[in-house]
């Protein structure tokens, strides 16, 4: 009989999620507070004041968002939350191909491939922590 061996990955539900939060925060408190220069990263340099408006709104979102993910952090390491990191999963890693597709079409900018590369990180940290334990069989020699 062989005995079996447990590998965890460095990336847990915790980790993916206190990275989540930070990159949320960070895309909020540019949104917020210098929407002019966020903006600038997608080519748009002199931006009407309707248009900071609605970037602020989306940093309301992100808050918003920042917030449901911290609040569901111990729900989304349990087994129940398995379905919600699998759809986090899907979520960004479908964000960063529909990002990089706008980035080569239009954008190239530096805040669209900031996007791209964000959504990225947290598809493939959400995508790792699926399979977080797994086991693998070591044979005797």
């Amino acid at each position: 009989m062989s005995p079996t061996v447990f590998f965890r990955s460095t990336v847990t539900i915790r980790t993916a999620v206190v990275t989540n939060v930070a990159l949320l925060a960070l895309l909020a408190a540019f949104s917020l507070l210098a929407p002019g220069v966020l903006l600038d990263g997608f080519g748009i340099t002199q931006a009407p004041f309707a248009v900071l408006g609605l970037v602020r709104i989306f940093a309301v979102f992100a808050v918003v968002l920042a917030a449901i993910v911290w609040a569901a952090r111990d729900w989304l390491e349990s087994p129940a939350g398995r379905a919600a990191v699998v759809a986090l999963t899907v979520a960004y890693a479908v964000g960063a191909l529909f990002l990089f597709m706008q980035q080569w079409a239009v954008w190239y900018g530096r805040s669209g491939l900031g996007l791209a590369l964000g959504c990225t990180e947290l598809a493939l940290s959400y995508g790792r922590t699926l399979w977080q334990t797994r086991t693998v069989s070591v044979h005797a020699a």
